[in-house]
């Protein structure tokens, strides 16, 4: 989702554009897009689309989808805490389980479990509760997940704005954001966005995400603004396509 009251562009620096035939699902506000090209069944013309990025090599990035009728998707939030021995209690289950988490100690990415954590820096996820091995008690916690949203949840955070099915697809088109900042929770949190002080290199993944490295597309001039905390936990990025 997009974090409307952070992000920022110019109505110049956005279009509404068509979309592939080949989406099928919600295109979710914050998703990254690429361009491909279609041929019509009918007409056996040739045009221009975008649909969520695949992550694949040769992708061409496009912007980041943009829709004022939505359907809330995942929301992604950070906790701070003290690694403790009755463990840190999320409010959500996290989404993907352990593997999509990221939890640092003292700065330093631990590693996720789903069994007892035997060994120092290891975390293990049960439900919604994190259980650190005794080793690190005292150290500094900072959690990164993504959680479903329920109706009171996405009521809280976007208010009465229409949302349901996506518009998009009853009209074929989505609104691209081409320039500017936008503040998204379509990107891998378990990535680190922080990387020793230098912006890391920011492409697209699977299923429209954000994320460091990989073989998708290289997001053109962008660079991090905001690195999610608990109190705006969206990842802050300025691009221009």
């Amino acid at each position: 989702m997009l974090n409307t009251s952070m992000t920022r562009f110019h109505p110049v620096d956005s279009s509404n554009q068509r979309l592939s035939s080949s989406v099928t699902a919600a295109v979710e506000p914050g998703m990254a897009l690429i361009q491909v090209t279609e041929q019509d069944p009918n007409t056996g013309e040739y045009f221009g689309a975008v649909k969520p990025s695949g992550g694949d090599a040769g992708e061409l990035f496009k912007g980041f989808a943009y829709s004022e009728f939505f359907t809330p998707g995942n929301a992604v939030e950070v906790v701070t805490d003290t690694a403790a021995a009755g463990g840190t209690q999320l409010d959500s289950v996290p989404v993907g389980g352990y593997t999509a988490v990221r939890v640092t100690l003292n700065g330093v990415a631990a590693t996720m479990s789903n069994s007892t954590p035997g060994a120092t820096g290891t975390v293990q996820l049960s439900g919604s509760t994190l259980i650190y091995n005794s080793a690190d008690y005292g150290k500094a916690v900072v959690v990164t997940y993504k959680h479903a949203l329920t109706v009171d949840e996405a009521r809280t955070r976007y208010g009465d704005a229409a949302y349901g099915q996506s518009a998009s697809l009853a009209t074929g088109t989505i609104g691209v954001i081409e320039k500017g900042t936008v503040f998204t929770s379509c990107f891998d949190n378990t990535d680190d966005y922080i990387n020793s002080g230098v912006s890391p290199v920011l492409k697209t993944g699977a299923n429209g995400q954000v994320v460091v490295g990989g073989s998708g597309a290289t997001i053109p001039n962008a660079r991090i603004m905001h690195v999610p905390n608990s109190d705006v936990p969206e990842l802050g990025i300025y691009f221009s396509a």
